[in-house]
C-alpha cells in the first residue's frame, strides 16, 4: 500500500496525485505506468495510469476523470493509502547527445515530463504540446524548464487557428448517449462482449477519441 502525500486538481476533471513508494521510484523508467486500485469491491480492475514524474521516493501521476473508477481514485485524500502495482510497461529508451523531439497531446503529455527532465542535460530538446483547447495544454511551465520555449509558445498561439479547421469532437455526454444506444441494442454482460460493442460503436462514432470511448466502455463492463 502507498500513502498519498499530495493531491491537486489541474483542471476541474484532471487530477495530479502524488504517492510515496521507494520501490517504484527506484525501478521506474520514463514512459512506464502503474495500476491503481479503486478500493471498491464492485470494480475489480485496477486503472492503468502513466507515471508523470519521479521526485525522490514520490511518484506523481496525472489523470483525467472519465468514469467511476478514476472518479473513485480522485476522491482519495492526502494520507489515504492506495494499492499500486508497478512499474509496468517498457518505458522510453534514454538517448544521449542527440537532438530529441518530444510530441504529446492532451493527457498524452503527462508521461513525457519525466523523459524531458532526464534527457535535457545531455540532449537538445524540442517539445511540442498539442491540445483541443487551452485548458488541455497541461504542464506548460514544467516543460518550459527543459525545452525550447518557442516550440511551446508557438503552438499555444496556433491552437485557436487549428480548432477552426478541425471538426468539433463529441462531448462525453454525446458519447455516452451513443454508448447507451449500443448497450440497449446488444445487452452486453461483461468484458467478453467488449469487441462486439466497440465494433458497433466504430460505425456510429467518427469524431471522437476512440481510446476515450474504449475506456468509457470498459468502465461500464467492469
Amino acid at each position: 500500500m502507498c500513502r498519498i502525500v499530495a493531491k491537486e486538481f489541474i483542471t476541474k476533471d484532471v487530477v495530479k496525485l502524488t504517492f510515496e513508494s521507494k520501490n517504484i521510484a527506484q525501478l521506474a523508467l520514463p514512459g512506464q505506468f502503474v495500476n491503481i486500485s479503486t478500493s471498491d469491491d464492485t470494480m475489480l480492475l485496477k486503472r492503468p495510469i502513466s507515471i508523470c514524474e519521479i521526485k525522490g521516493n514520490n511518484i506523481i501521476v496525472c489523470f483525467k476523470i472519465i468514469g467511476k473508477g478514476t472518479k473513485k481514485i480522485s476522491e482519495k485524500k492526502v494520507n489515504d493509502t492506495i494499492e499500486v502495482i508497478g512499474p509496468l510497461g517498457n518505458g522510453f529508451p534514454l538517448i544521449k547527445k542527440r537532438k530529441l523531439l518530444l510530441i504529446g497531446g492532451g493527457c498524452g503529455i503527462f508521461p513525457l515530463l519525466e523523459v524531458a527532465k532526464r534527457a535535457y542535460k545531455e540532449n537538445v530538446l524540442q517539445i511540442i504540446l498539442a491540445a483541443r483547447n487551452q485548458d488541455e495544454l497541461y504542464l506548460q511551465e514544467e516543460f518550459k524548464k527543459y525545452g525550447k520555449d518557442t516550440e511551446i509558445t508557438k503552438l499555444e498561439q496556433e491552437i485557436e487557428i487549428l480548432n477552426a479547421y478541425l471538426p468539433e469532437e463529441m462531448t462525453e455526454e454525446e458519447i455516452n448517449k451513443v454508448i447507451d444506444e449500443v448497450f440497449n441494442k446488444l445487452n452486453p454482460t461483461g468484458m467478453k462482449d467488449m469487441g462486439g460493442v466497440m465494433k458497433e460503436l466504430n460505425t456510429k462514432i467518427t469524431n471522437a477519441d476512440m481510446s476515450l470511448v474504449s475506456r468509457m466502455v470498459k468502465e461500464r463492463l467492469s
